[in-house]
């Protein structure tokens, strides 16, 4: 039977819980009023987006009104929750389905290591593995959304069970999210799995490809209902969107280093680059990951919009450093080095990446892991599909290599 101050304190966290509530949906409300449509004004955003994570985290579990009298004031840094640990359900019988890059045949199945505080344990990366975390990538879902569901939600879980041991930060999905627009029960089966992700609180970020949105006649209405900015704005790493989350951008904090992650739909024009660039530049002192859904070819060659993009964005903002993208079957990339400012010695090095496994029995399940070694300033690409416990889909050195990263900027 409970006393009468444990009601009087539990009234108490619910009157509290309701009230900040509200004031999280002021703070999206307020977002609305100052910038319709969301398509400028990053510098106010993020003291908007700093309120929103400051009140969100009081809505965590095990959250009560009392803990908030003993709590220190901490700045606000964009410091996102998921580098709290959060289980997402994971227990010591977690299977870890990590695999040798060299032997596309090897599937490992024995418990997960616990990760040391800040680094990742993964067996992708082998023994005595010097990597600090990971962001995972998710290429051309279409297939699974349509035939393959189950996939798609086994891809999902992965992440989810190997949260810790990769001490996972980020999951970027390059679009073709569904394969027909107009499928409601292909968006459904897509909504889904990635919900897996968000139960898991696991930073993740989408964008639309043509298949999503339509090659030529571009309809955002369905892509907004099921993935437009409402799903992700009370994130606590969500920055802010671009039309309803046609592009948008997460700041993720990992490793001691500071990242934006920038990403932008099908169908880009001066608008839609005018955007890019102001975001970019408000947040120069931050690592920039570009991801986009049409990018290079299989030659390693830029597409059309991809060399406008490279032109246009990627150099005149010196913090980009690499560039992902899905959209045409095959995996390649390529590293250009640039001279900012002009001296004849390059300042910095952009690492370009095309995946999409799409056109292969659907994609069998495949994703790649970039595993970060802060220290030597590596970043090693690993293949796995957790469907099939296989390492590479294609020539071991286009699915697994390592390239250097600096992300000083």
């Amino acid at each position: 039977m409970e006393s009468k101050q444990e009601s009087k304190d539990i009234w108490l966290s619910k009157a509290c819980t309701i009230f900040l509530a509200c004031l999280i949906a002021g703070g999206g409300l307020l977002e609305q009023a100052v910038f319709p449509g969301n398509t400028q004004g990053p510098a106010a955003y993020s003291h908007v987006y700093q309120l929103k994570q400051s009140l969100t985290g009081l809505l965590q579990p095990g959250f009560h009104p009392k803990a908030v009298y003993s709590q220190p004031f901490v700045e606000s840094s964009a410091q996102p929750v998921h580098n709290e640990k959060i289980s997402a359900g994971q227990t010591a019988d977690m299977m870890k389905l990590g695999a040798d890059p060299t032997d596309q045949n090897t599937i490992i199945s024995e418990l997960v290591p616990q990760a040391a505080e800040g680094k990742a344990s993964q067996p992708l990366f082998g023994d005595n593995n010097p990597i600090d975390f990971t962001f995972g990538v998710m290429p051309d879902t279409q297939f699974y959304s349509k035939f393959h569901p189950d996939i798609f939600r086994k891809t999902c879980q992965w992440f989810a069970d190997q949260h810790e041991a990769l001490n996972l930060k980020y999951v970027f999905h390059l679009g073709d999210i569904v394969h027909n627009q107009e499928s409601i029960a292909q968006w459904d089966h897509a909504d889904k799995a990635l919900k897996i992700l968000d139960d898991a609180r696991i930073p993740y970020g989408l964008l639309a490809g043509n298949h999503d949105v339509g090659l030529s006649s571009v309809d955002y209405r369905i892509y907004e209902r099921f993935f437009g900015e409402k799903r992700y704005r009370f994130n606590p790493w969500y920055g802010g969107s671009y039309k309803n989350n046609r592009g948008h951008f997460d700041l993720i904090d990992a490793g001691g280093k500071k990242y934006i992650m920038l990403a932008m739909g099908w169908g880009i024009s001066e608008k839609e680059v005018a955007w890019m660039n102001h975001i970019l530049h408000t947040y120069q002192d931050r690592t920039a990951i570009l991801y986009v859904h049409d990018y290079l070819f299989r030659n390693s060659k830029r597409t059309a919009q991809g060399q406008m993009l490279y032109d246009k964005v990627v150099r005149p903002n010196r913090n980009v450093r690499m560039v992902i993208n899905g959209h045409t079957y095959g995996a390649a990339h390529r590293i250009d080095r640039m001279d900012d400012d002009r001296d004849g010695r390059a300042d910095r090095e952009v690492v370009q990446i095309l995946v999409d496994y799409q056109d292969d029995h659907s994609g069998q399940g495949y994703i790649r892991v970039m595993g970060f070694d802060t220290t030597h300033k590596k970043v090693y690409i690993r293949t796995f599909s957790p469907y099939t416990g296989k390492t590479h889909l294609f020539d071991n050195k286009k699915d697994n290599f390592e390239v250097d990263l600096d992300t000083t900027t």
